[in-house]
């Protein structure tokens, strides 16, 4: 299991629960959700279960996990990325949670390059915006600020581009006023918090020495 100066044994078994829990969540939601809403939750699920290996496996001093890991995660971030452009495609519109989630899932391929590679300046900004988004979802910005969610309302289809209504139907037809349960808000605020606290435990505070191997 791992161990850092900012991570004593306690901490790490705390992280690596929390962790579960939030993966348990999201296979649930996996389960009993449909369409895209569905494949978010997979996504989720997906940073989970990466994030508790990096917690109770020896990532960073094996470099074939390490390079599994980032192989694994930057194609589920290219895949992401292909979401979004899609998505944008065909609602005419960008989906800034689909956004977010590519870039969650790029900070978590980032987290398997091998510290040598990855740069204290850009590291410090992947802390920072982990950390902005921990308290997004804590606080329910994306509903306060009435921000797209990834429910499909029913409804009239989007009329002929455009045609009048098109751009109210076309926020409605991505969900705008929906809200994200309080038990997923917590595991998506738990999540990049996880992320960025290891981020700052093996990266600013640590050793810089590359990973044997890498």
């Amino acid at each position: 299991m791992l161990s850092m100066p900012l991570l004593p044994p306690w901490l790490t078994v705390a992280w690596s629960l929390a962790l579960m829990a939030v993966v348990a969540i999201h296979v649930h939601h996996c389960r009993t959700m449909t369409g895209q809403v569905r494949w978010w939750h997979l996504m989720h699920t997906a940073m989970g279960i990466g994030m508790v290996a990096m917690y109770v496996l020896p990532v960073i001093s094996n470099a074939t996990l390490a390079w599994s890991g980032l192989a694994i995660f930057a194609a589920l971030t290219a895949a992401l990325l292909l979401t979004t452009v899609l998505q944008f495609r065909r609602e005419g519109a960008l989906n800034p949670l689909w956004l977010a989630t590519s870039i969650d899932m790029a900070a978590m391929a980032y987290m398997f390059l091998p510290m040598n590679a990855q740069p204290l300046l850009l590291t410090w900004v992947v802390i920072a915006y982990l950390a902005a988004h921990a308290l997004v979802w804590l606080c329910d910005v994306w509903a306060r600020a009435g921000s797209f969610t990834l429910a499909d309302p029913p409804g009239e289809p989007l009329p002929p581009s455009g045609g009048a209504g098109t751009a109210v139907v076309q926020r409605r037809s991505l969900g705008l006023s929906g809200k994200v349960d309080l038990s997923v808000r917590i595991t998506l605020a738990v999540m990049p918090a996880s992320m960025g606290y290891m981020l700052l435990a093996m990266g600013p505070t640590a050793s810089m020495a590359p990973m044997p191997g890498m």
